[in-house]
């Protein structure tokens, strides 16, 4: 599902990945209502991971290491952004579907 969301970072301007690259900017949103309401930094890793294609093929220590996080964290923290991007791209699909109908 990452390469999904990767892919459709690197695709934006590409009409076969609309709905996709849509469902990436819903979760950045989402990632920084939740940052201001919890004084977090999801946002911020996000747009690291997702958002950044320069970063798409860094490893995880790497990753973690630039972004001040244990490996064990990161991970954790990308399961929960790749579950809300699968959300929110079944509820455009969803959505997509009602009104070609």
């Amino acid at each position: 599902m990452e390469e999904l969301m990767w892919a459709a970072v690197q695709n934006k301007h590409n009409p076969n990945y609309k709905i996709e690259y849509e469902a990436v900017l819903r979760c950045l949103e989402y990632w920084k209502q939740n940052d201001f309401m919890e004084s977090g930094n999801m946002a911020k890793i996000f747009e690291h991971l997702y958002l950044k294609p320069e970063h798409f093929k860094d490893t995880q220590i790497k990753l973690s290491l630039q972004l001040g996080v244990s490996d064990r964290t990161l991970l954790r923290y990308r399961k929960k952004f790749v579950q809300l991007f699968a959300y929110n791209l079944e509820e455009l699909r969803r959505a997509c579907r009602r009104s070609a109908v």
